[in-house]
């Protein structure tokens, strides 16, 4: 198994291509889980750290990273489930009351059937 990042957003530019995305919704007692051991935190505000700290139950701090990822890495990803205008950063509250999902994107090499 690969690396597993901590994200709050996913773009074309950081996966290998090609490759295969497979995006499943999960809970936040799963996303703990993943989240047990080794990750790289790659989560780019501040009140969304704050936020994921307070429901992983883990000191997360905002880290804009650009990252890239290989075959076999997973990313969790902390989406908010209503897009925000450019340029706004938003408040914990803010972050609540629009709500949010976690979503696992696991990263597939394309294979020659």
């Amino acid at each position: 198994m690969g690396m597993v990042y901590l994200v709050n957003a996913i773009s074309p530019s950081m996966f290998p291509i090609p490759c295969r995305l497979v995006l499943n919704h999960i809970n936040t007692d799963e996303a703990k889980e993943l989240l047990e051991y080794m990750f790289y935190n790659a989560i780019g505000h501040a009140g969304t750290a704050a936020v994921v700290s307070k429901l992983l139950d883990k000191e997360i701090k905002a880290n804009r990273a650009n990252i890239y990822v290989n075959y076999n890495d997973r990313l969790i990803v902390f989406a908010l489930k209503k897009r925000i205008e450019e340029g706004r950063v938003l408040s914990e509250d803010e972050i609540n009351q629009i709500g949010y999902t976690w979503c696992l994107v696991e990263v597939e090499e394309l294979k020659d059937d």
